[in-house]
């Protein structure tokens, strides 16, 4: 687990995360979700964002959540409705290309399709919005992970 020092001020819940606050953001769901559960997560991705209290990281999971939503609404009609459209072999390389390839870079899509046959840069969005809709579901409690 990276620990890092948190000079967190104390925002309004509403107050917009900058672009950095949201990239640290996003690591922290990929790498503390499938290690916690409950509310542990939420102290976890506060400490790599390091500017935000766990409440105001909790917070923005959900509008981030109702964003994914409204950008693709299948996002949680998917949600729960396991088919196996991806391999357990696409989904390691999945994976390990989301650690490389970093979410500001432009082209991250494009270079995780390239290693996926048979998938394109959308399949490959729409997956990662799928599966990031799935963890901040569990994680707020409206799913069971079961």
């Amino acid at each position: 687990m990276v620990k890092r020092k948190m000079n967190v001020e104390h925002h309004d819940l509403s107050s917009r995360f900058s672009p950095h606050e949201h990239e640290l953001f996003v690591e922290g769901i990929e790498l503390y979700c499938k290690m916690n559960g409950g509310e542990a997560v939420w102290r976890d991705i506060a400490s790599h964002v390091r500017t935000r209290t766990p409440e105001e990281v909790k917070a923005h999971a959900q509008y981030y959540l109702m964003s994914l939503q409204s950008r693709n609404p299948d996002v949680m009609s998917m949600a729960g409705t396991w088919t196996p459209a991806w391999s357990a072999a696409e989904n390691d390389v999945f994976e390990n290309a989301l650690a490389n390839f970093d979410e500001g870079d432009a082209d991250r899509w494009h270079k995780i399709a390239a290693l996926l046959p048979g998938k394109s840069p959308a399949d490959v969005q729409q997956w990662y919005e799928r599966l990031l809709g799935d963890m901040l579901e569990i994680e707020r409690g409206a799913r069971s992970p079961y």
